[in-house]
């Protein structure tokens, strides 16, 4: 009766139970989390070792996700076999060149399939500030359809498109065909659903993940493009340094910035044409305008965020969840305002969620320089 009779108090069992509730729920006893039972979990490798200087198996682990069928789809975000030299003078064309690699696992089979290869701009380092990197390949969905239609999504940073005077570069969202009987895409097939221009001169922040609602719209989550540094672990509010004009340490010109892409999660419908719709109830239609000009991008649904690398969407509810890793900062500052805090949100409508003028139970941010 666990407690409901005056009686079930006599039990030494149930009230050894209720003392190990009472100790682990006020923090007297810390709960060791793990398997409730060990014996029922086991771990199991399902991809051999690479062969030497080859990312066969698999690359640089950035995302997976699994077809109707159980296939295993998982990218490599770019980082080459350690075997292969770094390139980090920005003065060589293959500066920061890598593999942005998709591999596919087949439960029927055991075997491990290297699907494509997406050259990016992504292979740990660069010159000047970028002494790492988060480019490359950061995200992979199916099409809802993908049993009929074979349609793979990727979210990427085509070395092509690296800027090596300005540096600057495109991240893009693009969606490719994969012959479904030899686990191949079919590069060639390429459709650029959306593009938008992101900083590389300075390492941190490139969001990737991305996830599909009940009514076929397609969430992108992107990071706001902007360095740790430069604030003490605080507000990432910086205009100083920059970059022949782009500040890497200011995240109001990306998170904070109702006309850019970076800091948000985007909501898009993709069209079979290879072009995408607007879904009603997104944070901004894009048709709002001031003098010169437009100051909003359509495609935002969430504003205000730091690095939602990973998202998810329940289909029953089509309930957004995602999560950020705040700033660096270890205790509150009077001057600066409030420490780290890491952000997991439940998120139901379009929303702008603060980042980089507030943070935690919206606890502001002092603008500095």
């Amino acid at each position: 009766g666990m407690g409901g009779t005056v009686s079930s108090y006599d039990e030494t069992d149930f009230r050894a139970h209720l003392r190990g509730a009472l100790l682990w729920t006020t923090r007297l006893v810390q709960a060791d989390c793990k398997a409730t039972i060990t014996g029922n979990y086991r771990a199991e490798r399902l991809t051999q070792p690479n062969q030497a200087g080859q990312n066969d198996q698999i690359g640089e682990p950035h995302g997976l996700v699994t077809a109707p069928d159980g296939r295993v789809f998982y990218i490599g975000r770019g980082g080459a076999d350690s075997s292969q030299p770094v390139v980090t003078d920005w003065n060589n064309p293959d500066i920061g060149k890598g593999k942005g690699q998709v591999h596919v696992w087949d439960p029927k089979t055991g075997k491990v399939t290297l699907a494509g290869e997406l050259t990016v701009f992504g292979n740990k380092g660069g010159g000047d500030e970028l002494v790492k990197v988060e480019e490359g390949l950061l995200g992979i969905e199916l099409d809802p359809a993908f049993e009929q239609n074979g349609w793979v999504y990727l979210h990427y940073t085509p070395h092509s498109g690296i800027n090596r005077d300005t540096h600057m570069a495109e991240r893009r969202v693009s969606r490719f065909t994969l012959d479904r009987a030899t686990n191949k895409l079919d590069l060639g097939s390429e459709k650029v659903l959306l593009k938008w221009p992101v900083q590389i001169h300075s390492c941190c922040h490139a969001g990737g993940g991305m996830a599909w609602d009940s009514k076929g719209n397609l969430y992108i989550a992107t990071g706001d493009n902007n360095s740790s540094g430069f604030s003490d672990g605080y507000s990432g509010n910086n205009p100083q340094p920059n970059f022949k004009g782009v500040s890497f340490a200011d995240a109001r010109r990306t998170a904070g910035n109702t006309n850019n892409l970076n800091g948000k999660i985007l909501r898009i419908h993709p069209e079979p044409d290879g072009t995408y719709t607007l879904p009603e109830g997104n944070l901004f239609t894009g048709k709002e305008t001031a003098e010169g000009g437009g100051k909003t991008r359509g495609e935002i649904y969430v504003m205000g965020v730091r690095n939602p690398a990973r998202i998810s969407v329940d289909k029953s509810t089509d309930t957004l969840y995602a999560g950020w890793v705040g700033p660096d900062a270890g205790a509150p500052s009077p001057t600066w305002g409030p420490a780290k805090y890491d952000t997991f949100a439940v998120i139901t409508k379009a929303s702008n969620r603060g980042w980089p003028y507030c943070m935690g139970n919206k606890q502001p941010y002092r603008d500095r320089n």
